[in-house]
């Protein structure tokens, strides 16, 4: 019987690229007892894979051993959101004045192009040069109202992403501990999308941008004060 809870979608072969299934085993001894197990292993859809299976239990702990290196310590969780407050004030305090810059631009279009039918009205230009006058006014005017509905999404647009991404990292110590395995399969598809693979029963992993940066900041934490670290770190501040 295949049952894939923990790692369907998430585990992928590292020989031949394959998913990694899970399989149920049932052991009855002659004594009575019985033994449920698990194993995990290529799916092999593709042909011939040499890759072994592998228990649940030792992958599952694998797993847990991995995650750990993409807890966010509060402090740090403390110190990003700081920031973050800091540079959305900023940056709607840019975005106000840019925005009263563009929209003060697209009044003085309008009014160019009230000016421009009366004089078509009063035949002061002939209709050729209406029409060629009128679409290019008209194409700045679009181009003016797309960028006022840029500034105003902007300054927030990565906010939002920013916070979510602080809770699930600062909240993964506790997802690690749970015994939670769909949980932990969430974080995991967070951490890694589809980069995380299995290869002689070992698993591999290549961390999304802003969790490879988290990871960084562990490794050079014992050469580093954590305030540096948290003031610089390529990825995880906004893009």
């Amino acid at each position: 019987m295949n049952s894939s809870p923990l790692h369907a979608q998430v585990l992928r072969c590292a020989e031949c690229g394959c998913s990694i299934t899970g399989e149920a085993k049932v052991k009855r001894q002659k004594n009575g007892n019985v033994h449920h197990y698990t194993y995990y292993h290529c799916t092999k859809k593709k042909g011939h894979c040499s890759q072994p299976c592998v228990r649940e239990e030792a992958l599952a702990g694998q797993l847990s051993d991995v995650l750990k290196k993409f807890i966010l310590p509060s402090d740090w969780a403390t110190e990003l959101l700081k920031m973050a407050g800091r540079d959305e004030k900023e940056a709607v305090q840019s975005s106000a004045v840019a925005s009263q810059a563009t929209r003060e631009e697209i009044t003085a279009i309008s009014k160019k192009l009230h000016i421009l039918l009366e004089a078509r009205l009063d035949e002061d230009i002939d209709r050729e040069q209406y029409r060629e006058q009128k679409a290019e006014l008209l194409s700045r005017k679009k181009l003016l109202e797309e960028k006022m509905a840029e500034l105003s999404q902007g300054v927030i647009a990565w906010l939002e992403p920013l916070r979510g991404w602080v809770k699930d990292a600062e909240n993964a110590g506790e997802t690690i501990v749970l015994p939670s395995l769909p949980l932990k399969k969430s974080l995991a598809q967070k951490i890694f999308g589809s980069n995380l693979y299995l290869k002689n029963k070992e698993i591999e992993f290549v961390p999304q941008t802003q969790w490879a940066a988290l990871c960084a900041a562990h490794q050079k934490i014992s050469e580093n004060a954590s305030c540096f670290i948290l003031e610089r770190v390529t990825g995880i501040e906004p893009v």
